[in-house]
C-alpha cells in the first residue's frame, strides 16, 4: 500500500476522510441567488384608467386597443373583471360610447374563444339594444355591422344578411361622410357578399367605399384589385384591365412589393382568359 506523504495524501486515500469531505462540504453550501424579475401580474385592473386622461373622442380607438392586446385572449376571469372594470370607467365618465363597446367586446372575447356560442349572440344584441334604447344611431350601425361579421364568419348568412341591411340603413340615416370610417364598414359587406358570389352587390358597395377609403393605402389598392376581378368574373376584360392597372399603379407608387405581385398575376389571367399568351408572359 502506498504510504501516505501528509494530510493531503491521507484525505485522498482514506475513504473515511474522503465521505467526510463531502459530508462537511454539503453543510457549507450555500446556493446563489440570483436577481429573479417579479413575473407580471394576471390581472391589469388599472390599466383602462389611462382613458380616462383623453379627449372623449379617443377614449374608444385606445380602449379597443388595449382590450385586444391584454385581454383578447386573457383567461376568462382576467378578461371580465377588466372589462368590468372599463365598464365602471364608462359609467364614470359618462361615455355611453364606450359602455356600448364593452357589449362588443364581452361578445367578441366569447368568440375568439369560444366559436359561435350563444353568449356572444346576447351579448351582440345587448350591444344593438343599448345603442337603440339610448338613441345612438351610429353606434347602433356599428354594433349591428358587428354582429353581421360575426354571423358571416360562422356561416350564418341569412342572419348576417339581414344585419348588414339593416346596419346600412342605420348609416344612410346618419350619412355616411358622417361615419368615422365608414369605408371599414363597407368593406365588412363587401367581403360577405363577394363572398357569397353576389358580385352585383359587392360591385355597388366598392364604388361606394372607393369614395371614403383612404388615398393611396393598402384598403384603396384592395377595392380596386377587387373591382377589377368583379370586371373580370363578367369577362369585361378592358375595365378589369383598367381597374387593375390603377391598383399596379398605386401599389407601385407606394413600394408595396406584396400588392404588385398579386395585381401583375391578376392582370396575366386576364391576358390568359383572353388567348394572349404573349402580353401574359410579360406581366
Amino acid at each position: 500500500m502506498k504510504k501516505c506523504k501528509g494530510l493531503i495524501d491521507c484525505f485522498f486515500c482514506n475513504p473515511y476522510f474522503l465521505k467526510l469531505g463531502l459530508v462537511l462540504l454539503l453543510l457549507s453550501y450555500k446556493p446563489i441567488s440570483f436577481a429573479v424579475k417579479p413575473a407580471a401580474p394576471t390581472t391589469h385592473q388599472s390599466i383602462f384608467n389611462q382613458i380616462k386622461q383623453l379627449p372623449e373622442k379617443d377614449r374608444l380607438d385606445k380602449a379597443y386597443i388595449i382590450y385586444r392586446i391584454n385581454f383578447r385572449r386573457a383567461s376568462l376571469n382576467v378578461a371580465m373583471a377588466n372589462l368590468d372594470t372599463l365598464s365602471a370607467i364608462a359609467d364614470e365618465l359618462g361615455d355611453k360610447n364606450i359602455q356600448c363597446s364593452v357589449f362588443d367586446m364581452r361578445a367578441d372575447y366569447y368568440s375568439v374563444n369560444k366559436g359561435f356560442n350563444s353568449v356572444s349572440t346576447v351579448y351582440y344584441q345587448k350591444a344593438i339594444d343599448y345603442a337603440r334604447d339610448n338613441e345612438m344611431p351610429l353606434r347602433w350601425g356599428i354594433s349591428l355591422n358587428n354582429k353581421a361579421v360575426y354571423y358571416f364568419i360562422y356561416k350564418q348568412y341569412a342572419a348576417a344578411c339581414q344585419c348588414f341591411l339593416q346596419s346600412e340603413e342605420k348609416f344612410r340615416q346618419v350619412g355616411y361622410a358622417n361615419v368615422p370610417n365608414i369605408y371599414v364598414y363597407l368593406l365588412h359587406v363587401i367581403d360577405f357578399y363577394y363572398g357569397l358570389g353576389d358580385y352585383e352587390n359587392a360591385k355597388i358597395n366598392l364604388v361606394e367605399a372607393l369614395k371614403y377609403v383612404p388615398d393611396n393605402s393598402r384598403d384603396e389598392i384592395n377595392v380596386i384589385n377587387t373591382l377589377a376581378l368583379i370586371y373580370r368574373s363578367n369577362r369585361e376584360f378592358p375595365q378589369a384591365i383598367d381597374y387593375f392597372n390603377r391598383a399596379l399603379s398605386i401599389a407601385t407608387a407606394t413600394k408595396d412589393t406584396v400588392w404588385v405581385g398579386i395585381v401583375k398575376g391578376n392582370i396575366g389571367s386576364v391576358y390568359f382568359l383572353q388567348g394572349n399568351y404573349s402580353r401574359q408572359s410579360h406581366t
